[in-house]
C-alpha cells in the first residue's frame, strides 16, 4: 500500500512538472539571443535571479522533506487522532474497540483536506495515505514511526522530481556557463 501511495506522488509531481517549467522558455530564449549580446550587467542579473531561485527550490525541498512531514504527524497524528481516540473513549465506552479505527479515518480525512490548496488529486491521495498508511503506523508503532515514513515519502517524491527536472532540462550551471563564458552549451 505504502508503495503505491509513494508511486501515486511521484507521478503526479513529475507530470506537475512537464506543464510548468521556467527554465524552457528562458533555453527558447537563450537560442535566438547569442551570448555576446547580453551587456555583462544583464547577465549578472540573470545569474542572480537563477542563483535565487535555486536557493528558494532548496528551502522549499527542505521544508517539503523534513519540516512539513514533522508538524503534519504532529498536528494530525500526534495531536487530532490521539485526542479523538480518547475522546471516544471517554464520552461513547461502547465504542472503546472501533475508536482507534473511527480516529484514524477523521485524522485521515482532515490530513487530505489540509492539502486542498495545493491540489484536489494529492487532497485524495493524502487523505487516502492518511487512513491506511500513517494513521495505521502511528496507532501500532506510535508517533516517530509515522513521522519517519512520512518523511521517507516526501524525500522520495522529492528525489523524483529533482532527477527528473536534471534529466528533462538545462540545469542552471549549463545556462550559467554560456552566459558567462559566451560559450553555446548543447
Amino acid at each position: 500500500m505504502s508503495a503505491m501511495f509513494l508511486t501515486i506522488e511521484a507521478s503526479y509531481l513529475l507530470f506537475k512538472h512537464l506543464k510548468e517549467n521556467p527554465l524552457i522558455d528562458i533555453q527558447k530564449k537563450l537560442k535566438t539571443i547569442q551570448p555576446h549580446q547580453i551587456p555583462a550587467s544583464d547577465k549578472k542579473v540573470i545569474l542572480s535571479i537563477f542563483k535565487e531561485t535555486h536557493r528558494t527550490q532548496e528551502k522549499e525541498r527542505l521544508y517539503f522533506m523534513l519540516i512539513g512531514p514533522i508538524i503534519e504527524e504532529l498536528i494530525f497524528r500526534g495531536g487530532l487522532q490521539s485526542l479523538i481516540k480518547k475522546a471516544i473513549i471517554y464520552f461513547l465506552p461502547c465504542y472503546i474497540k472501533i475508536a482507534a479505527k473511527i480516529a484514524i479515518v477523521v485524522s485521515g480525512i482532515c490530513f487530505g483536506l489540509g492539502h486542498l490548496k495545493q491540489a484536489k488529486f494529492q487532497a485524495l491521495h493524502s487523505g487516502i495515505g492518511g487512513c491506511f498508511v500513517l494513521g495505521p503506523l502511528m496507532e501500532k508503532y506510535g508517533l516517530l514511526t509515522s513521522m519517519g515514513a512520512h518523511i521517507i515519502n516526501n524525500t522520495l517524491v522529492a528525489g523524483f522530481s529533482v532527477s527528473f527536472k536534471y534529466y528533462n532540462t538545462i540545469s542552471i550551471e549549463k545556462i550559467s556557463t554560456k552566459l558567462v563564458q559566451n560559450k553555446d552549451v548543447t
